[in-house]
Order: structure tokens, then C-alpha cells, then sequence
């Protein structure tokens, strides 16, 4: 209809009436071209927005799992120094490092043992060799990964943070599956030797008494402790990790 307006006003001649119709044409281009951005850009919001709540979901089950995974290595630290101290061995107190890394200070200072209460006192060999070693909720944050589609998310702070916050759990979980299990599994073994299991019970008396004439009961109760306060150390850095990635996601959310 508009065209064949447009060329009944050229063969007329009649230039004023042509402008205007081609002032009427570039106009609805440029409405229609303004209109498909501004759907585009609201499409892409909203995805922003799920993504963004995705991630948010994911990270505030990483902070809970890894809660439960600090407490279980701190009662870990707390049950090897109670079985040493009652074998008439020194607690530890301190674990050093001196190679430094991501996760904890050079130093890390272990608080004074708590007797468990009564009606937990034939525990103590089984909050030794138990662990929580977490995984990472990460479905969200591979799916981005996945589609290589970083951009949807436009605060490049928060793509840096998730980036480095994946690194800290590849560390983490490659010391679970290097270190931390594996020496779990050797203190067990050692505590087979004496008829121990991580799923009996037995008095605390009677474990202090089977540590106090074993070196080897010792040497991995001990190094048990060590590893326990590392570990705990690593998973409460990593939770700060999270929560500050919660936070900065629900302010990009909010924004």
C-alpha cells in the first residue's frame, strides 16, 4: 500500500508528499528494529535473572554442606586431642606450614579439647576416623561452563569470583581424594590391628590405654588432628568464598 503511495506521488511529482512517506517508512524501520533490541534485551535480563538464581541456589548449598564439613573436622581435631591428652600425650595445639597457599594461614592455632559429654564417651575413635568431604553444587555453574556463555551474566566481578571460587573446589576436592582419604583409610587400618572400627564403640579409657602403648596409634591419631585442623581451615575459607559470592550475586539480582 505504502509503495504504490510512493510511486503514484513520483510519477505526480509530488517530492513533498514522496519525503514523507520515506520519513514515514525509515521511522517504522527504525521503531521495529528499536522494538526487537528492546524484546532482545528484556529476553536476555530475564535469563540473566534465572542464571543469576540458579547460581545463587547452588552456591547457599555449598555454604551449608560446607558448615557440616568444618564442624566434622573440628570434631575430629577436638576427639584426636582428647584420646592424646588421656594417653598421657601432649594435645595438638598448632599446625605449621611452610609452603604457603590459597587456603589457610602459615600457622593455624587449634582451641582447647572439649570432653564430649557422657553419653558420647565411646565415640571418640569414630569422630576421629569420620569425615565429611563435600562436593561442590556446581549444576548451574557447569551449565554456564557448558554453553561457554559467561556474557549472559554482566558483572564481570561475579564471572571472575565463580571462576576462581570453581578453582578452590577442584584444589579442594583434589585433596580429599589425594590426601584426606586416604589417610583416613590408613588410620582405620592401623586401628584394625587392635580391633577397632570407625562403626563400634568403644570407652575412651580403654582406647587411651591401646594409643598409650602404640607408637603407631600415636603418630596417625596425631597426624589425623593435623590433617583434620588443614582441612577444617580449607572448607571455612572456601564458605567465606560462597558467602561472598551470595552476596555479590544478590546485589547483582537486585540491580
Amino acid at each position: 500500500m505504502l509503495l504504490r503511495r510512493i510511486t503514484k506521488h513520483v510519477k505526480e511529482q509530488n517530492w513533498t508528499a514522496v519525503g514523507l512517506d520515506l520519513v514515514i517508512v525509515v521511522f517504522g524501520v527504525f521503531i521495529g528494529i528499536q522494538v526487537a533490541n528492546w524484546n532482545d534485551a528484556r529476553t536476555e535480563a530475564l535469563r540473566e535473572q534465572q542464571v543469576l538464581l540458579e547460581l545463587l541456589d547452588d552456591l547457599r548449598q555449598d555454604s551449608l554442606v560446607l558448615a557440616s564439613a568444618t564442624e566434622a573436622a573440628q570434631l575430629s581435631v577436638n576427639a584426636a586431642n582428647i584420646v592424646l591428652e588421656q594417653s598421657g600425650l601432649d594435645p595438638v595445639t598448632q599446625v605449621s606450614f611452610s609452603v604457603l597457599n590459597t587456603f589457610t594461614d602459615s600457622d593455624i592455632l587449634v582451641g582447647t579439647p572439649e570432653v564430649l559429654p557422657a553419653d558420647q564417651a565411646s565415640a571418640y575413635w569414630s569422630l576421629i576416623t569420620t569425615r565429611y568431604y563435600p562436593s561442590q553444587n556446581d549444576a548451574a555453574l557447569n551449565a554456564l561452563i557448558a554453553a561457554g556463555n559467561f556474557s549472559i551474566v554482566k558483572d564481570r566481578q561475579v564471572v571472575r569470583d565463580l571462576q576462581r571460587y570453581k578453582t578452590f573446589w577442584t584444589n579442594v576436592m583434589a585433596s580429599h581424594d589425594n590426601t584426606y582419604r586416604p589417610f583416613r583409610d590408613h588410620t582405620v587400618f592401623v586401628g584394625q590391628k587392635h580391633g577397632l572400627s570407625p562403626f563400634i564403640s568403644i570407652d575412651l579409657d580403654v582406647l587411651a590405654e591401646i594409643v598409650r602403648l602404640d607408637p603407631e596409634m600415636q603418630g596417625v591419631i596425631r597426624t589425623t588432628a593435623e590433617f583434620a585442623a588443614f582441612h577444617g581451615e580449607s572448607l571455612e575459607h572456601l564458605q567465606e568464598e560462597a558467602q561472598i559470592l551470595i552476596e555479590r550475586i544478590e546485589a547483582a539480582s537486585a540491580s
